[in-house]
């Protein structure tokens, strides 16, 4: 789905009130339709981060070491710009433009680019799923096993959820199966739903663990499937969790994907938002499963609302090359560098070179090919981040 938000125009929304609720909430079940537009309401803010101003651009080369923000950040080319046919090389600000981006996608397949594009891609399925389910006495989704057919009917609810129009028209008449259960421990999740999907790309089990009331929103969604990449297959697991609270309107949201062979990449990304204290932050790993080999990490946050500065940590590795981390606090509006080899921003950043960032990141490699441990979420424990645990506080697993 591709978040409506307009950045930089300084209307936010955040909160139950996004869908007709409030902060005086009671714990009473709310439609699965309703707390998608409270997350999306939310998780948008933080795309007020993105850097403003002009890209300049410049012929691509190597990034050498050690990496100098102030000179790479708009002069010259460093990295593939993936939203474009051909992958042309960009700039570091463009990079981190697109990183903010929160309609950014894959050239070619439109697949999703950054924390924002995997929330939707991952939260609209069990969005429309739950919908159209036959509902309980409690309100959630009724146990048992249950037929979701797709028609014309479904059509404006699927598009609510976040699913694009052109891909509604294309499943008029699936069948989706689903199996509906109360989970083990309803402190943190109340419904249990198993999905097996087949055809297209590749035949996948998605395992949704959710609890919707106007007073919390949990989700938790677990994909499984077979996946060949380099001449080598190996079970894939991509897991997204959520934590919302309506009355401190604090978001969190962590996006895992890995598998159990050392040819997988791990992808850890993270994002938290304070809606009352105006705090926006981001953790983002993408690369190997083994922390030596390549692999871009970034640490952000920043002011949404007011702007200010960003404050920016960065490293890369490429070729089996670790190159120095840098740091920087960024003007949002302007986009320019306002102070190098710093993170003593409009809020202090976090370096990733920070021994408990680093601690958090090594637990996240030890466990990376162990996919059996990454299927199942805590049943008793919501994710719940800090705008500094976010970048410390070790996953689930």
């Amino acid at each position: 789905m591709k978040l409506y938000h307009l950045f930089g125009t300084g209307v936010l929304i955040s909160g139950l009130s996004a869908c007709g609720g409030s902060s005086s909430s009671s714990g009473a079940v709310v439609g699965m339709t309703a707390a998608f537009a409270t997350l999306n309401s939310s998780i948008s803010n933080v795309a007020n981060l993105k850097p403003g101003g002009d890209t300049l651009y410049a012929s691509p080369f190597f990034i050498s070491d050690p990496i100098n923000l102030e000179y790479y950040w708009t002069g010259n080319n460093t990295l593939l710009d993936e939203t474009a046919d051909g992958n042309p090389a960009t700039t570091l600000k463009e990079y981190m433009g697109i990183q903010l981006d929160s309609e950014a996608a894959r050239a070619g397949n439109n697949s999703s680019i950054n924390i924002f594009g995997r929330f939707n891609g991952t939260m609209s399925i069990p969005c429309a799923v739950t919908a159209l389910s036959e509902k309980g006495s409690d309100g959630y989704p009724a146990n048992g096993s249950q037929s979701i057919t797709i028609n014309s009917d479904s059509s404006a609810t699927l598009i609510a959820c976040g699913i694009p129009a052109a891909d509604v028209d294309d499943m008029d008449g699936a069948v989706v199966p689903i199996v509906v259960s109360d989970t083990s421990d309803t402190s943190v999740y109340a419904k249990k739903i198993v999905m097996t999907m087949s055809g297209g790309e590749h035949d996948s089990t998605q395992t949704m663990y959710f609890k919707t009331t106007d007073s919390e929103i949990n989700i938790a969604s677990v994909e499984t499937y077979e996946h060949t990449e380099n001449s080598v297959t190996y079970n894939h697991v991509s897991r997204t969790l959520v934590g919302y609270n309506a009355s401190t309107q604090k978001l969190s949201v962590e996006y895992l994907s890995t598998g159990d062979n050392e040819v997988a990449s791990l992808y850890l990304q993270r994002l938290f938002y304070d809606g009352i204290n105006d705090v926006g932050a981001i953790y983002s790993r993408v690369g190997a499963t083994d922390d030596a080999d390549d692999q871009i990490t970034y640490t952000l946050k920043g002011k949404p609302e007011s702007k200010g500065t960003l404050a920016l940590s960065l490293k890369f590795v490429f070729g089996g090359t670790t190159f120095d981390t840098d740091t920087a606090c960024v003007n949002i509006e302007t986009g320019a560098i306002a102070t190098h080899n710093s993170l003593a921003c409009s809020l202090t950043g976090k370096s990733i070179d920070d021994s408990a960032v680093a601690a958090m990141a090594a637990d996240a490699f030890a466990h990376a090919n162990d996919v059996g441990g990454w299927v199942s979420p805590s049943l008793t424990s919501a994710l719940s981040f800090s705008d500094s645990t976010i970048f410390t506080q070790n996953t689930q697993h």
